[in-house]
């Protein structure tokens, strides 16, 4: 199980929506995919739609995003019909895998973090992936500083859940046990796990 730290998340979340709605951050973050998809094609690795990538538990890894990230996925997914629910991130908490993976494949392609977009199980990535995720990273981290987007980096999942029920606290599809009265309310942050640096 992800441990979780208390955060001011409700403010947040908000900017992390907001932003992820600008077109001069989405072009930023546009900027840093074509980078990674440009390296991806240079090396020509193997993907053969196993879905091993969004399987965390079985293959012993975990997708860590920025809340911008999450967010942005979120947003792209809601727009393109692919909207998920607490129920659906906690379902794929059990289940040791991501939310929008569907057999082997997944759902939120266009949405997708860094974390996804630089992973492959060919194991002649085994060295690029690592220094890839990390100068990926710097640069979405970079796009947090260049726009005054609070940061924070956290497990997928467990933003994805913080997002989608600070988002959302009225939600009638939201089980009532993660449902917020007041998700402002001074004194009663939520819980995420997450890396503020």
């Amino acid at each position: 199980m992800v441990n979780t730290i208390p955060i001011d998340e409700a403010e947040q979340v908000q900017a992390w929506l907001d932003a992820s709605c600008r077109p001069e951050v989405e072009a930023e973050i546009e900027r840093v995919h074509c980078e990674i998809a440009q390296v991806i094609h240079d090396v020509g690795p193997h993907c053969l739609a196993s879905g091993s990538c969004c399987r965390f538990e079985e293959h012993g890894h975990r997708l860590y995003a920025t809340g911008l990230e999450v967010a942005r996925c979120v947003s792209i997914c809601r727009q393109e019909g692919r909207a998920i629910t607490v129920a659906d991130i906690e379902s794929a908490v059990e289940s040791g895998n991501c939310p929008w993976q569907d057999g082997r494949l997944c759902t939120a392609r266009e949405g997708r973090p860094t974390g996804c977009r630089v992973y492959f199980c060919d194991p002649r990535l085994q060295d690029l992936v690592p220094d890839l995720a990390e100068d990926a990273h710097r640069d979405i981290r970079a796009i947090h500083e260049r726009f005054s987007i609070p940061y924070a980096y956290g497990e997928w999942r467990t933003m994805l859940r913080e997002i989608m029920t600070l988002a959302h606290p009225y939600d009638p599809v939201l089980p009532a046990s993660v449902r917020r009265a007041d998700p402002v309310s001074a004194g009663s942050p939520g819980l995420v796990a997450i890396r503020i640096l």
